[in-house]
Order: C-alpha cells, then structure tokens, then sequence
C-alpha cells in the first residue's frame, strides 16, 4: 500500500506469494547449497590430509610403540617426499640399524671371537635343552670332547698367534667333520672343544671321534708346520655316562 499526496488515495498492488517470495527462496537454495558444497570440501580435504598426514603419524608411533616394545620387525611404507616422508625413512633407517646391531649383538653373546663355534655359554643352552628333549622321548644322544696335547708348550715354543692360528684351522676340521645343520661345535675353553651328537649312539660318536683325529693329523702333517699337533678326544652318551649337561662333560672331559 502507498499513499497518493494529495487526494488521501492508497494505491494497492497485490502479487502472487510464489513470485513475492521467489527470490528469497532462491537465495535459501543458493546458500544450501553454498553450504553443502563447502562442507564437501572440508571433507574431502580433511580425507585427503588423514591420508597424507594423520594416518602416516598414526603408522609412525604404532611402530615406534612396536620398537619400544621390543620388535624390530617394523618396516613403514614410504609416504612419498617432505618432510613426513623424510621422517618414515630416517625411522626406518633407525630400525634397520637397530636390527642389525641386535643382530650382531646376538652372535657376539652366542659365538666365540676367535673361531666363530659356538661359546661356553650357549653350548650350556643347548645342552641343557638336549638333555631335556631326550629325557621327554627317551631318547640318546652323545657328545665329544677334544683337546689339543700340550697346547702351552706349543704356545711357549711357535708363540701366542701360532696358537691362535691353530685353534681355528681346528674349528674348521671341527666344522667339516660334523653334520650340517645337526651337531653342534663349540669352543668350550681354551683349547678344549666340544660336539653335541643328537641321536647319536657311543659308537657312532666314537667313529666322529677317530674321524677328527685322523683329519687332524693330515691338517698338521704338511712340512710347513711350526710343530707337530695332535689331539685327544673323549666321548659320552646320554644317559649311560650322565643325564645333566655337567655330568656328560666330566665325562667326556675324563675320557
């Protein structure tokens, strides 16, 4: 309604509601859909950045959870360039070295420095676990003991690296005369060395046995050698001759 100055007339113009209203609802249409096409932006934005960013963090300390738990297993897949990608493969690069000196760490507490037999200790492991692996099958099996025939003397004579010397030309006629992948060879002391037999009868040690003697003899029997070297061997069965691992080296050790 609008008033005509003058005359005291109002002029009225009526419209339909639909085209009164039109243009209010189409900018309620257009900011609807303004804003629906905003929040699909955000999300796929917020996707894409979980993809490139949040679950590689995730993947990083689930494995940094893993290494501080002991597993040195974990191997991150490469997240391409940057500086997240950088981090993975510094992370990885960690590990990996990880591994590796845990490795090294491994043969250093299991193995001798000299020859590379097995030590002392781990021989004790695994005869303990021998013993009680044919105590729960009735099982047998033997070891052998060898020893170098008057090693100081030899020392005293061709000196310290000459022993040295000899010690692992003997581990490896330790090593070649045993079965691959079944006996076991270890440095037990000194000059001392020692075989685990599985499933071995007596005499069946006791041919290893004269088999490492007489390799012995035709490893030291060349005219370049220093002095001559023998050895004496002792075997011992399980249980005939002990059933505990310290009763099956004195045996030995005595024979």
């Amino acid at each position: 309604i609008e008033p005509v100055p003058r005359l005291g007339w109002f002029v009225v113009a009526e419209l339909p509601e639909r085209e009164a209203f039109a243009q209010i609802r189409q900018l309620r249409n257009v900011t609807v859909l303004t804003v629906l096409g905003l929040l699909v932006v955000v999300g796929l934005l917020g996707y894409v950045l979980g993809q490139l960013i949040i679950r590689p963090l995730e993947r990083l300390t689930n494995g940094a959870a893993q290494v501080a738990g002991g597993n040195l297993d974990v191997d991150l897949r490469a997240v391409g360039g940057g500086e997240l990608g950088y981090l993975v493969d510094v992370f990885n690069d960690m590990v990996g070295r990880l591994r590796d000196n845990r490795a090294k760490l491994e043969q250093l507490a299991t193995t001798d420095a000299l020859t590379g037999l097995y030590n002392r200790r781990h021989l004790m492991v695994i005869l303990a676990r021998e013993t009680l692996r044919a105590r729960r099958h009735e099982a047998r099996f033997a070891i052998l003991m060898m020893d170098v025939d008057h090693f100081k003397r030899y020392n005293d004579t061709c000196g310290h690296p000459a022993g040295d010397s000899v010690l692992v030309r003997l581990s490896v006629v330790l090593e070649h005369s045993a079965r691959q992948g079944v006996d076991v060879t270890a440095r037990y002391g000194g000059e001392e060395f020692v075989i685990v037999l599985p499933e071995t009868p007596i005499d069946e040690a006791l041919r290893v046995a004269e088999r490492i003697r007489s390799a012995t003899e035709s490893e030291f029997s060349g005219p370049d050698e220093l002095h001559p070297v023998t050895v004496s061997l002792g075997v011992a069965a399980y249980p005939s001759d002990g059933e505990t691992p310290e009763a099956l080296i004195a045996s030995a050790d005595a024979a």
